[in-house]
C-alpha cells in the first residue's frame, strides 16, 4: 500500500492509478491538488486515472437546500425556490420570485468552499 500524499519513493511508471471506496471525502481540496499531481508523476503519459466516487453535494446538502428561501435588500423581498441540480456541472437552479412585482425569473449558482478555490488558483 502506497500513501499516495508521500509517493516519492515509488520507481517508475505505473498504467493505472486507482482511487476507490469513495476516498475522496478524505481529503481536502489541498490535499486533492496534491495528490493529482503525485499521479501525474508516476503516472505513463497515456495513463488511467479510475476513481470511485458519488456527489455528495446531491446525497447530502441537497435535501436541506430544496426548500424556500426568503432573501431580502432594501427595496425587495424574493423567494428563492429549488428548481434543478446538475450534478455533472454542480450547479444548482432556483426560480427567484419577486413578492413585490411578481416577476420571475431563474439562477444558477454553484456553492465553491473558498478552500476549493485556493486551490486550484
Amino acid at each position: 500500500m502506497v500513501d499516495i500524499l508521500k509517493p516519492d519513493y515509488l520507481e517508475g511508471k505505473y498504467d493505472i492509478a486507482l482511487m476507490y471506496g469513495f476516498s475522496s471525502s478524505h481529503f481536502n481540496p489541498w490535499e486533492m491538488i496534491k495528490i493529482l499531481s503525485s499521479i501525474q508523476e508516476i503516472i505513463v503519459e497515456d495513463g488511467i486515472l479510475l476513481m470511485e466516487e458519488g456527489d455528495r453535494i446531491q446525497g447530502v446538502f441537497l435535501r436541506g437546500y430544496q426548500q424556500i428561501l426568503p432573501e431580502y435588500s432594501e427595496n425587495k423581498t424574493v423567494l428563492t425556490i429549488h428548481k434543478d441540480y446538475n450534478a455533472l456541472k454542480g450547479e444548482f437552479y432556483r426560480i427567484i420570485f419577486d413578492l413585490k412585482s411578481s416577476e420571475r425569473s431563474e439562477m444558477k449558482v454553484y456553492f465553491w468552499g473558498l478552500a476549493e478555490l485556493m486551490s486550484m488558483v
